[in-house]
């Protein structure tokens, strides 16, 4: 029998649109399938989603990939991080998204069957979008960081100028299993986890 469960989820990020720059937070509650018996899997896959939330989307800029280049990458050297978008970053477009990502990620331990979404912006007006909604509307042949397993949460590859001598000594996390996230990893708990694993051995 398939568990059901869902999870609420805030975090404040901007957007870009016509021009202009705006804050924004979100609420976002997800509704989930359980695919696995195993409870470990079931955390990993949560924490996993968390940590996509908590370092790919907050305090992010949402930019629709067809922005002038210049904008994108201003936004980069500044060091704001972005997270590039098949369309202008309305709700609607956020949420499959983040729904396609999450689905990515958790590489069938869950699966996200709808989503909620609703932001400052847009008064607080509820959008909520199933699954089959968001294949049909990311539809593509080739592929995007919302389709791939990886932490990436943009598409964009940033080509240095020649001009340009900075240099970036840090070095990007590029792999779950770094973060003790990979499913034959012995998993490490995060801190606000609701589940307590005691040694009786002895």
């Amino acid at each position: 029998m398939t568990a059901r469960i869902s999870k609420d989820f805030t975090f404040q990020s901007a957007i870009h649109i016509d021009n202009n720059f705006c804050l924004n937070s979100y609420k976002v509650t997800l509704w989930m399938d359980v695919m696995t018996d195993s409870i470990d899997e079931q955390n990993i896959a949560m924490d996993r989603i968390k940590y996509f939330i908590d370092e790919g989307l907050d305090n992010c800029v949402f930019v629709h990939t067809g922005s002038e280049k210049s904008v994108i990458e201003n936004y980069i050297k500044a060091g704001i991080k972005i997270c590039t978008l098949p369309e202008e970053p309305f709700d609607q477009v956020v949420g499959a998204v983040i729904m396609c990502k999450i689905n990515a990620i958790t590489e069938g331990k869950l699966f996200v069957t709808e989503i909620k979404i609703r932001s400052r912006i847009c008064d607080d007006v509820e959008f909520y979008i199933c699954s089959d909604e968001t294949v049909e509307f990311l539809a593509t042949n080739e592929p995007h960081w919302y389709t791939q397993s990886n932490m990436a949460n943009n598409d964009w590859l940033r080509k240095s100028s020649k001009k340009e001598k900075i240099v970036e000594l840090k070095r990007e996390i590029l792999d779950w299993a770094e973060l003790g996230l990979g499913w034959n990893n012995k998993h490490k708990l995060s801190e606000d986890s609701d589940v307590v694993y005691l040694n009786l051995d002895k």
